[in-house]
């Protein structure tokens, strides 16, 4: 309030800040971008309402064309089947969430020429147990259950949590991931980034 806004931007979802923020008759725009479309929806209206029409096409004329880039260099290649997990108990594969078919990560993982092997699942972030784990038996595991950067102990020891389950793909394959990077968590201009780093996992290629 200090600072007396033009313009006050939220995100669907946040109505408490909406209710806040009503007494004081500021202008607000709410925003959603929990997919592809949404994005470039969002920068579109966001651009008209500062007076940026141009910039904001930019922008997205800039991620459609980095996202066919890559798309181009996914032709052809296999579609592996990947684990997406967000978060489990620390130190052990219980309490296991996932990326489900409703979602923004779901989305990313298709995008970067993959399968998601709880893409049958409803819910935008579902809790699975191990045993549909080795049901499914992924090929890929992306575990972004850390809410830092994992050092190098961190890392050694939630390889150890999935080393003790040897029959599964991505296990055997030596091809379980551990990261942790809000690229991957804030829908936005940067989606194309997202889903290179993500394809290049996938692939072992360098997507840019």
């Amino acid at each position: 309030l200090s600072q007396e806004p033009d313009l006050v931007v939220i995100l669907s979802g946040r109505a408490d800040l909406e209710d806040k923020l009503r007494p004081f008759s500021l202008p607000v725009l709410v925003l959603e971008h929990e997919t592809l479309a949404k994005i470039y929806e969002s920068i579109e209206i966001l651009g008209e309402r500062i007076g940026r029409e141009k910039a904001a096409a930019s922008l997205i004329s800039g991620i459609e064309n980095k996202l066919e880039r890559i798309e181009q260099e996914l032709s052809g290649l296999p579609k592996k089947e990947v684990l997406f997990l967000v978060g489990r108990n620390s130190g052990s594969l219980t309490d296991i969430y996932v990326v489900g078919t409703r979602s923004y990560l779901g989305q990313l993982i298709e995008l970067a020429g993959a399968s998601n092997i709880f893409s049958d699942l409803p819910a935008s972030y579902p809790k699975v147990s191990i045993e549909q784990i080795l049901t499914n038996d992924p090929e890929i595991i992306i575990d972004m259950s850390y809410m830092e950067a994992p050092d190098d102990e961190t890392l050694e020891e939630a390889l150890k949590i999935w080393a003790q389950f040897p029959s599964i793909q991505a296990v055997a394959r030596d091809d379980v991931h551990i990261v942790s990077s809000d690229v991957f968590l804030v829908p936005g201009p940067r989606i194309a980034e997202a889903v290179a780093s993500l394809a290049n996992i996938f692939h072992g290629k360098d997507f840019k």
